[in-house]
């Protein structure tokens, strides 16, 4: 095979050029394969800056070998390991191969050298730059399927094409933030104090830190300023000079420029919880985006049921609560009551993924009464109550079955069928074989 050149493009290029000049890879036992460590291959689909969630790449195989531009019409990606900060928001590890065809405004082409007839140019016109075109560039040659060589190195600057252009949106970002921890004698337990059910709601609880973040593209890269419910719209929050407890940390993942906002501890004050406004603006414009804080509650009451009732034995069904109160449930909590004038015993811990409780070793013809919570980091929610009798301990009741079919010169095979057990297992059978006088003479 002779000499192939292509064009690569993304921000994963240079995370690219990393591993491979630190020989991070690793061949297979078949060298005609490589496989690079942290890499997965995908289908192509070119995926604009300003709409990358429609143009998402899915996964081909994740033990394939590197395509190559000859091979398919589809285009190789590959994700660099580790995940994006934003989770399925924006990829900031991808590679494509620019191909003809891909974008009028691309103009791909390959010429020989002028100068040395055994080099090839590979050559890119961009025409109508727009903020989509700003990324990272590398040009890699194959020669047969041993042979791979990338420029530039990491020993010189990356190729990059830089658009300048204001940011065309801030938006939410997700965030989820451990900051919480309990100190026990045995270990320590550490409690998710944030999370969010659409990226512009955000949930926190008033004794502790919350963080929330927002993200926007532009070039340069965009300054931040936030505004909350306290400070009023003049006044910044997390600057250096006027922080009152907020936090503001400014950083780049890929493309996107991110501002993230601690918010302190409120306590007794719940003037923090409110809407928070984020702005990001370079030289050619502004863009302005909004996030809202909300006070955690406590998650609503499940649904508790008795699916299964033997002599011995009851499960529990359980659905979780539809309401959770903004923070996911950190495990269920049920009490027993086994008398109706007695105290409930417990409480007892199950986790939240659980639907079925088990509870065996029971004593039949008894009563029970169950409470079952939903627990979350804001707290306990209502009990969902539900009383339950056990069977009555009985005799099981078995049935024999008569057929032709059982009967042999020499002997009689036995069958039954055991109509019900009543919860119990059945320890042994006992055959009792009584002889019967027949007349041969008739």
């Amino acid at each position: 095979m002779g000499l192939r050149v292509r064009l690569l493009k993304g921000p994963g290029v240079t995370k690219l050029i990393s591993y491979m000049s630190n020989s991070m890879y690793t061949e297979n036992k078949n060298p005609a394969i490589k496989t690079y460590d942290g890499f997965t291959e995908y289908e192509a689909g070119y995926s604009s800056i300003n709409d990358r969630n429609r143009n998402r790449p899915t996964l081909l195989s994740e033990n394939s070998g590197l395509l190559d531009s000859s091979s398919s019409d589809a285009q190789y990606m590959s994700s660099v390991s580790g995940k994006s900060k934003t989770e399925g928001s924006n990829s900031n590890s991808y590679i494509e191969i620019v191909k003809p065809g891909d974008n009028p405004r691309y103009h791909l082409t390959v010429e020989p050298d002028p100068r040395n007839s055994y080099a090839t140019i590979l050559r890119l016109d961009i025409t109508d730059l727009s903020p989509e075109d700003n990324s990272f560039y590398l040009c890699e040659a194959l020669s047969g399927p041993h042979w791979r060589a990338f420029t530039p190195t990491s020993a010189e600057p990356p190729g990059r094409v830089t658009v300048w252009f204001a940011p065309p949106a801030a938006e939410p970002r997700r965030v989820t933030e451990i900051s919480d921890t309990i100190d026990t004698d045995d270990n320590s337990i550490q409690s998710e104090t944030t999370t969010q059910q659409g990226k512009d709601v955000v949930y926190g609880l008033s004794h502790l830190p919350s963080k929330i973040a927002c993200q926007a593209l532009g070039q340069p890269p965009p300054q931040w300023k936030w505004v909350g419910p306290q400070s009023g719209p003049n006044v910044p929050l997390g600057e250096p000079n006027n922080s009152r407890g907020y936090v503001k940390t400014d950083y780049q993942d890929g493309e996107y420029s991110v501002s993230e906002l601690t918010v302190p501890a409120g306590y007794w004050n719940v003037g923090v919880f409110g809407t928070y406004t984020c702005t990001a603006s370079n030289r050619l414009g502004h863009a302005t985006g909004h996030v809202r804080l909300q006070l955690a509650s406590h998650p609503g009451r499940p649904t508790l049921r008795a699916c299964k009732v033997e002599a011995t034995l009851i499960e529990l069904c359980v659905e979780p609560p539809t309401e959770t109160g903004g923070l996911p449930l950190t495990h269920y909590e049920l009490r027993i009551q086994t008398h109706p004038r007695g105290a409930f015993h417990g409480p007892f811990a199950y986790l939240p993924g659980r639907r079925v409780l088990r509870l065996p070793n029971l004593i039949p013809g008894y009563y029970y009464r169950f409470a079952l919570s939903a627990v979350s980091s804001a707290g306990r929610g209502p009990n969902a109550y539900l009383q339950v009798t056990t069977n009555q301990l009985s005799k099981p009741v078995i049935k024999l079955l008569a057929s032709q079919n059982y009967i042999s010169p020499t002997g009689y095979n036995v069958h039954w069928n055991a109509e019900t057990t009543n919860g119990m297992d059945i320890n042994q059978y006992n055959i009792n074989i009584r002889p019967v006088e027949v007349d041969y003479s008739m």
